[in-house]
């Protein structure tokens, strides 16, 4: 495995904003002047330039220089243009924002409304009845004025003019800025100067709606207590990597600001820059965490735990309980986190000149005094967790809630990745424009969740994972195991079957803004990390690591200092590459390149309009001219049933990543590591392009086990060779056959009845049960059905299967598959759809039988709220022809596609078709009775019949035989049949027909399930005076009465936890009546006591 070392900690040196940095500035806008004016640029519009920031990556020879139009000294809003130079003083990127003209477009130079009139119309809206507080200072000849922070979350609000870009005009207006009391926004509003108007808004807190999760039904076990006491300096925290407490236990971490190197240099409680802490509550140069209950951000209230002198932060935690009764615990943590994000960023670049988070910065350039905020247990909300981001200088504010999708209550100040995504907002928002300019991610394709979801998926990163590893995000909040799907359109996965999503994807409108695109973004740069780690390995040491994990992250923290402000997918892209040039002279292109073309991002891609979401243009192609690729295995599937001698299909997408047209190329398959089997692809396929190959050579597996199957391209002189070939286990078991007609109509809660299997490739909502008001008919009564719910997960395009067992058609002709179905679109634009798919070699490939979505798979009309069949008439009655499969053994799977839509329902599902059998069976039933449970079935003919034997089962996998009955031989006139099992199970009971021939030939009836309710089994009924009961409870009560209603006396003993056996003292023929319980809550069966 190649390795390489990564450079050493870089240093960033910034210029001191003296001379040297207007030196360095004057130097950039010069360079600006003149490329910008060889563009078209009038000189006029480019006179104005301020510098908002300029510092140096001295270790990479690269300087930043942030720049703003401004005219007549009024800034443009975000008419930024950055310059990134090296060391000999070339331009390695201009980006530009700035406008052509500007004398041209302006409406006004001076204001017609005061600064206090403008904050007065933002609060009207904003804060509804709050005061407009006092002024305290007028600068900048009156262009930026300060209120006071009372009742502001101790934050000065203050208005700046500017110009306000509105198609080819700018607008004179007030940029008003406010913190909220609760802190739950951070309004940047812009109000027209002359009229008032509100013309803009956006929002310095990033609001992380993590919305739709799975309902929760798990509880953590309560960590037990440390047997040690700690030792000095030490936190007792879930440590980093672990992710949450579904994720590992706590650990004592021991100075933990040591593994930072300089990061922290006198440690975190320090911020005067000298040994000893100033503080030993958890507050310090980086972070000051406590709790925020009573919702008050004036920063004098708040309980922050103590670890006194020894700053020993060990306090217990028990999360059986409700998180405020462990506060000193959690709040460690969230302080643990934020400072251990602070340090272990700080080496890949996001350090005090680059705008990270310090009280002091001990002269190393930045402004300081923005120490991170970070309030636990906040009261201003609940299911959520925010971060608001203001300029450099000024203090962040990380919220903290309380979730309520668990008993007892979470807190996401202890889901790690919840408090490293929050923190990413902070990366992102100081990175990308540089840090004083803090509103360049407003736009619908900027990727600030998805760098915030990388960030959190790294810093959890452990030793033994791989890329196809589902990773969920936010799974311990929302209840879900360590392994859930989290709360995403899906995991992140290397894998397209658990993660199918490419750049194309953010042009589905299902896809929210921000937090859909983020999430695309991130799952091209999971991509792209898993790509360096296949080269350069997987080091979990996140400060000093050298792998390719570590490599990653380090070019996407300085490709954030090169993504231009309010960028596109394209932009950051190119921005990854460029930092590749610059820290490692590009040798990591050809991977680089091959991961962004694997997702769509290749070189040929368009981002269209930045500030549009559905104007952006996917390519599979990259520079790299000769490169082919097995996108994906898409037959056999990865798990199925044993069939010795059916033939298993090969397919597979192959994909041209290269930049020239390729044809007549090898593709070829092995199995178990054997011969290859190779078939050539005419093509011609261009670049970026695609083409399904079906081999026409199959193979069988004559064993249940484990099996591996590699699928590769093969062409001479490929130049990247990772992409080549994929792999997959196929996974064969032997399976559960039944024998048609079969019937299964869901009697039972689980959506898997005995021998049905479930494929939930993304661990998120899935195939379930319920119980519809209205079902279908003929009876539309109410019975249980399966449904998946997509009105509450926006797992976009994510498949859901629903597999039956092996069902043998062997007596079968002109065979069909019936089922029925409902469902509602939400809208137009969001709806789902419903595939059933057969298998005639148990499960290794499928034919497609039924395909519908949107309005064709639409039973009633479009519904906003949650749907569910109103009318018998909105049920859809399906019958599908699969007699191609006559005297086979086939499975048929439902494959609910999610797109965001609405609820889909199915019940029903049938086998059938004309009976080669003797017997033609009409029905088969069972009711509960208080004697027993009644089993009664019908025969329209029976041709040479011998007899029935009932069977029953507790499982529906291991049968006994609990009567026989005769047949009637040969007959063509209806003939009914009952049985009485007089002592059925509590609980579901499986009954089925064991149909046997003359010739003993043996075919099976569908399985009927009869629920014995607790406390109703008495057996033998009739009796000799001595029967067994099945108690509701260990404590109910028994009593007998005669049939004048004399209590008759009678011996118990108890047999089990459950049976108790009763003994009539003198029995007397004749009926009885045995009450469980007693008063009006009993249960009064019959009993007949015989001779």
């Amino acid at each position: 495995m190649i390795r390489r070392a990564r450079s050493v900690l870089l240093l960033l040196v910034p210029f001191a904003m003296g001379a040297n940095a207007q030196q360095g500035g004057e130097a950039a806008i010069a360079i600006v002047q003149s490329r910008l004016h060889a563009a078209g640029f009038q000189q006029a519009v480019l006179s104005d330039l301020a510098v908002k920031d300029h510092y140096a990556s001295e270790g990479l020879g690269l300087t930043h220089t942030y720049l703003r139009q401004r005219h007549q000294g009024i800034e443009v809003w975000n008419a930024e243009i950055a310059v990134h130079q090296r060391s000999d003083g070339s331009v390695a990127a201009i980006h530009n924002s700035a406008r052509v003209a500007l004398a041209e477009q302006v409406n006004a130079t001076m204001p017609a409304i005061s600064a206090e009139n403008a904050l007065a119309i933002v609060l009207s809206s904003t804060l509804p009845g709050a005061a407009v507080p006092s002024v305290v200072s007028i600068s900048d000849g009156g262009k930026l004025v300060h209120f006071d922070a009372t009742g502001f979350s101790d934050e000065q609000p203050f208005a700046q003019l500017v110009y306000q870009p509105l198609g080819d005009r700018l607008r004179l207006a007030w940029n008003v800025n406010h913190y909220s009391p609760d802190g739950t926004h951070w309004w940047n509003v812009r109000v027209d100067a002359i009229t008032g108007e509100e013309l803009d808004r956006n929002d310095w807190v990033s609001q992380c709606a993590w919305d739709h999760p799975e309902d929760p039904h798990r509880c953590e076990s309560p960590d037990a207590p440390m047997a040690m006491p700690a030792a000095p300096n030490d936190l007792n925290v879930y440590g980093w990597p672990t992710e949450s407490p579904s994720h590992g236990g706590r650990s004592l971490r021991n100075a933990p600001w040591a593994l930072g190197g300089i990061a922290s240099p006198y440690g975190w409680n320090d911020t005067n820059g000298a040994n000893g802490p100033e503080y030993t509550i958890t507050r310090g140069n980086n972070a000051w965490a406590k709790e925020d209950i009573a919702n008050d951000n004036e920063t004098t209230t708040g309980f922050a735990p103590d670890g006194g002198a020894n700053l020993d932060f060990d306090f217990p935690i028990n999360l059986a309980n409700a998180p405020n009764t462990y506060q000193s615990a959690l709040i460690t943590n969230l302080y643990y986190w934020n400072n251990f994000m602070h340090d272990a960023l700080y080496g890949y670049g996001f350090n005090d000149p680059a705008g990270n988070f310090q009280q002091n910065n001990y002269g190393r350039g930045g402004t300081g005094n923005d120490y991170v905020l970070a309030d636990a247990l906040d009261g201003s909300g609940t299911n959520n967790a925010n971060f608001a981001t203001p300029a450099e200088g000024t203090r962040p504010r990380m919220q903290m809630y309380v979730w309520t999708y668990t008993t007892p209550n979470r807190t996401s100040d202890l889901d790690n990745g919840v408090i490293a995504h929050e923190f990413g907002h902070g990366v992102s928002n100081r990175l990308v424009g540089g840090p004083a300019n803090v509103n360049c991610l407003t736009n619908v394709e900027q990727m600030g969740e998805g760098w915030s979801d990388y960030l959190a998926l790294m810093v959890t990163m452990k030793a033994g994972d791989t890329g196809p590893m589902p990773r969920g995000i936010g799974t311990y909040v929302v209840g879900q195991p360590a392994t859930g799907g989290g709360i995403r359109p899906a995991p992140y996965s290397t894998d397209f079957n658990v993660n199918g999503f490419t750049y194309a994807s953010t042009n589905n409108t299902a896809l929210t803004v921000p937090h859909g695109m983020g999430f695309v973004w991130c799952t091209i740069l999971w991509e792209m990390t898993w790509e360096l780690i296949g080269a350069y390995g997987l080091d979990p040491d996140i400060y000093n690591g050298t792998g390719g994990n570590n490599r990653a992250l380090r070019l996407v923290i300085e490709a954030m200092k090169l993504t231009p402000c309010n960028p596109g997918f394209v932009q950051a892209r190119d921005a990854i590459l460029l930092a590749d040039q610059n820290l490692y002279g590009g040798a990591d292109q050809g991977m680089l390149w091959a991961a962004f073309a694997r997702r769509g991002l290749g070189s040929g891609a368009s981002q269209g309009t930045a500030g549009s979401r559905t104007d952006q243009v996917e390519s599979y192609s990259s520079p790299i001219t000769v490169n082919l690729g097995v996108a994906s295995i898409t037959e056999p599937q990865s798990a199925f049933f044993l069939c010795p001698s059916a033939p298993i299909t090969v397919r597979a997408v192959v994909r041209n990543y290269g930049a020239n047209a390729q044809s007549n190329f090898p593709v070829r398959y092995r199995v178990n590591g054997g011969s290859w089997v190779s078939q050539n692809v005419p093509g011609p396929l261009a670049a970026g392009a695609s083409a399904a190959l079906t081999f026409s050579t199959t193979f069988t597996l004559p064993s249940i086990g484990t099996h591996t199957l590699d699928v590769e391209t093969n062409l001479a002189g490929d130049l990247y060779m990772a992409d080549n070939s994929k792999s997959r286990s196929l996974v064969v078991s032997a399976g559960t056959t039944v024998v048609a007609p079969y019937t299964e109509g869901l009697s039972a809660a689980s959506p898997t009845p005995a021998g049905w299997t479930l494929q939930n490739p993304d661990n998120a909502y899935t195939w379930s049960t319920t119980m519809p008001a209205i079902g279908p008919a003929p009876s539309c009564a109410s019975s249980r059905a399966w449904f998946i719910d997509n009105y509450n997960y926006n797992g976009t395009g994510q498949e859901d299967r629903l597999v039956t067992p092996l069902v043998s058609l062997a007596t079968m002709t002109a065979a069909r598959l019936k089922f029925d179905n409902a469902y509602a679109r939400y809208n137009a634009s969001l709806f789902d759809g419903f595939r059933v798919d057969v298998s005639g070699n148990c499960g290794a490939n499928w034919n497609t039988l039924l395909n519908q979505s949107g309005s064709v798979l639409a039973t009633a009309p479009d519904n906003t709220a949650l749907y569910a069949p109103a009318a018998c008439a909105q049920w859809r009655a399906n019958d599908l022809d699969i007699s191609a499969y006559n005297g086979q053994t086939v499975m048929a799977r439902f494959v609910g596609i999610n797109g965001y839509g609405n609820t889909l329902y199915m019940d029903n599902v049938q086998f059938t078709g004309i009976s080669s059998l003797p017997v033609e069976l009409l029905r088969f039933s069972g009711n509960d009775l208080p004697e027993g449970v009644l089993l009664e079935w019908s025969t329209a003919s029976e041709i040479n019949s011998s007899h029935f034997d009932v069977e029953r089962s507790l499982d529906g996998e291991r049968w006994e035989r609990i009567g026989r009955l005769e047949a009637q031989g040969n007959s063509v006139t209806l003939t009914t049949y009952a049985l009485l099992d007089p002592a059925p199970y509590a609980g579901a009971n499986y009954y089925r027909l064991r149909i046997i021939d003359l010739d003993g030939s043996i075919a099976l009836s569908e399985t009927v399930t009869v629920t014995r309710k607790p406390g109703q089994q008495l057996f033998p009924n009739p009796n000799n005076g001595e029967f067994m009961v099945d108690l509701p409870s260990p404590e109910a009560a028994i009593e007998v009465h005669d049939a004048i209603g004399q209590q008759v006396p009678a011996k118990l003993e108890s047999i089990s936890e459950r049976l108790t056996r009763v003994s009539l003292v003198r029995p007397v023929a004749g009926v009885y009546f045995v009450r469980f319980g007693a008063g009006a809550e009993g249960l009064v069966h019959r009993v007949v006591v015989s001779e």
